[in-house]
């Protein structure tokens, strides 16, 4: 086997791998002449990595052919294997096509370009598309490389010579179209302005409103304070849940999680919801998301409506597409480590950079969605030191990153030092809002767009003995979120609006401001009227060490509804279940329940009860009802305190987590 043959199967493992990648990490769905030619500069980039590496490969191992295929699947799977990949384990049935097809080639010509699809399998499978996306999918998704892959080797393969000279005439050509794409894209075009009003939508991570200038005694954060000088601050706004997942789907749905059917952080947003994004690229805007949270990715439904949807893995894209090539990745896992794998530690710059650079290019009106993740644990702040015991917990084992959210072992210059660091994240990632602002002046659009400045959820940093985490509670640290709305000729400036606002009023607002029909959701336009109660429910839980939730699953979700004045919050467990109520304007840290202390007003409490046994679903109100809790009957002498029960109980929901998912989740410090 000459290296020439050698060469021809590395460009046909390259084929097949550009066609997959390119199509799911550049082109996004969007055909623009621009995209398409650069695209095809990466694809012939990824082609000719494989044709080099693969040809030194069979060069070092004396030309074998069998030696380079079983040398190179090693190669791959042990990379993913070192590497801990943030995507499932590739099947092993791959590796035994390569087995089967390194014994065919020598006899059938056609099972060339098989060979190469069972090359390239193991480093594409699980993360071209992402491992979210349903096996069928997947399938589906690379077939078409495949069968391409597949015709060309049998092309490659042929004695004419002719036909490999044109086909080394059609690649040189394609590499020059790509060449003037990478032009085209570098010196840009400026869109033209237009009637509708451009929507910029800023959503910051793990976001506690009283961190953040003008709400409260905050650290300045000027680019957000002249937002608020600009647009209308809405003082008592509130996430619907306290956590991403869900929160982001509740955001850009207009409905709670028991309407969208996105309850617990591993869920997808399905196909028949309809989106913010799906509505306005129904009527004619581009749309574009950068999204620097892994756990909001394609392939699980958020990506629905955006012509280009970037989430953590685009976005931290050292070598660009071709970063996910079989080569580049487990040459990376073993040298630079520049490819990373989930962490929570980001710079917020990365994806200014990115939408601003698609902002100055995007026909207009455009909607463009940033979803910043710095101030999220890890606090490591760019360009700071960050050592300290609450970012390094999951190295110190005596103390487990559980014992330290619900039972805090540490001294206070150590809790000190952690909240001074999420302070410098907030600081940090806020000035990026100015320079947005910078961005749509010099753009000259300034004046005809839309922005939106909030959190998906707080975070509690020791209230209620809850640190460094969200999710678990319903309480304001980790429930209020900041919430400024700019919108030139539409929202005052400079305005204060102290009405209770929840996350999911935001999507009717905006297509209200920008004259398009609303689809059905829970929210209202707060242009037009005053929203309802709002209702509230938790992530189920994966500690052991949280002794305040008693029940599994789903079903032991905390619930609880809010209004400007009042807050109720029930826990499920075992009996009468457990009740707070809060009187938000005397007792705005909710530090005295009153049920606890027998002053809860009948009226207030029977009326919140019967919107919370409005928004529980049937089934769930069944399953609880077995356990003895009733939600039409005021909670009289139920368990109100905090005390832990007389036997442990566990209420962790881990059980079905896949071991991608699992490693996610300590990534981000959501399981020990």
């Amino acid at each position: 086997m000459n290296t020439a043959r050698i060469a021809t199967l590395g460009a046909l493992v390259g084929l097949y791998e550009a066609i997959a990648i390119v199509r799911w990490d550049w082109l996004m769905d969007d055909p623009r002449a621009w995209r398409v030619a650069l695209g095809i500069g990466w694809g012939l980039v990824i082609i000719a990595i494989n044709m080099g590496l693969f040809s030194l490969l069979h060069t070092l191992l004396r030309q074998s052919v069998v030696a380079t295929g079983f040398v190179y699947t090693a190669f791959v799977y042990g990379a993913r294997y070192v590497g801990e990949d943030r995507f499932e384990t590739t099947s092993l049935y791959a590796a035994g096509a390569v087995v089967v097809l390194l014994a065919l080639q020598r006899i059938w010509s056609w099972s060339w370009g098989l060979l190469a699809v069972a090359l390239a399998t193991p480093g594409l499978w699980g993360r071209v598309p992402v491992y979210t996306t349903a096996v069928d999918e997947q399938l589906a998704f690379l077939l078409p490389g495949a069968v391409v892959t597949v015709l060309a080797g049998l092309v490659f393969n042929t004695e004419r010579t002719a036909v490999r000279q044109w086909t080394a005439r059609a690649v040189l050509a394609l590499g020059l179209v790509g060449a003037a794409g990478a032009t085209v894209h570098a010196v840009g075009v400026s869109p033209e302005a237009s009637d509708k009003p451009n929507v910029l939508f800023v959503l910051v991570d793990t976001l506690r409103q009283d961190h953040v200038q003008p709400y409260g005694d905050a650290t300045p954060t000027p680019g957000i304070t002249r937002l608020s000088e600009e647009g209308t601050r809405y003082d008592d706004a509130i996430t619907v849940i306290p956590k991403t997942t869900q929160s982001v789907a509740a955001f850009q749905t207009g409905k709670y999680p028991v309407t969208n059917g996105v309850r617990i952080l591993k869920d997808s947003l399905g196909a028949d919801q309809e989106t913010l994004a799906e509505t306005l690229s129904a009527n004619g805007y581009s749309t574009a998301a950068f999204v620097h949270n892994g756990w909001v990715m394609r392939g699980r439904g958020f990506e629905q409506g955006f012509d280009q949807f970037w989430s953590f893995f685009e976005l931290e894209r050292a070598w660009g597409p071709a970063r996910l090539s079989g080569w580049v990745t487990a040459i990376d896992t073993f040298t630079t480590r520049r490819i990373r794998p989930f962490d929570g530690n980001t710079d917020a710059r990365v994806a200014t950079n990115r939408i601003v650079d698609w902002m100055r290019n995007a026909p207009q009106p455009f909607y463009g969605y940033v979803h910043y993740f710095d101030p999220h644990w890890p606090y490591r702040p760019p360009g700071e030191d960050g050592e300290c015991k609450v970012n390094n917990i999951q190295k110190i084992k005596r103390i487990s990153r559980g014992e330290m959210m619900f039972k805090n072992p540490l001294s206070d210059e150590e809790n000190e030092r952690a909240c001074e660091l999420y302070r410098k994240e907030v600081t940090y990632n806020a000035d990026q809002v100015g320079q947005m602002l910078d961005a749509l002046d010099e753009m000259g659009v300034a004046d005809n767009t839309i922005v939106i400045f909030t959190a998906d959820h707080g975070h509690s940093l020791g209230e209620h003995d809850y640190w460094y985490h969200h999710g678990e509670f319903l309480y304001d640290a980790s429930m209020a979120i900041p919430l400024i709305i700019k919108a030139p000729g539409m929202l005052e400036a400079g305005a204060v609006n102290t009405d209770p606002v929840r996350s999911i009023d935001v999507m009717p607002t905006i297509l209200g401001m920008a004259d398009i029909a609303i689809p059905e959701n829970d929210g209202v336009d707060l242009r037009a009227e005053r929203p309802g109660p709002a209702f509230m429910e938790t992530d189920i839980s994966y500690f052991k060490w949280n002794k305040r939730r008693y029940v599994k699953g789903v079903n032991g979700k905390l619930r609880g509804i809010r209004t400007g004045d009042w807050k109720l919050i029930y826990t499920p467990k075992k009996g009468k279940g457990k009740w707070e109520l809060f009187n938000l304007k005397n007792d705005p840290e909710e530090l005295t329940n009153l049920f606890k202390t027998g002053e809860a007003p009948k009226g207030i409490s029977e009326a919140l009860m019967a919107e919370l046994r409005t928004w529980i679903p049937k089934d769930e109100q069944v399953a609880l009802n077995a356990l003895g809790n009733r939600f039409d009957t005021l909670p009289t002498n139920a368990k109100v305190t905090d005390d832990e029960p007389d036997e442990a109980e566990d209420a962790t929901s881990d059980e079905e987590l896949s071991e991608t998912e699992r490693r996610m989740l300590q990534a981000l410090g959501y399981v020990e």
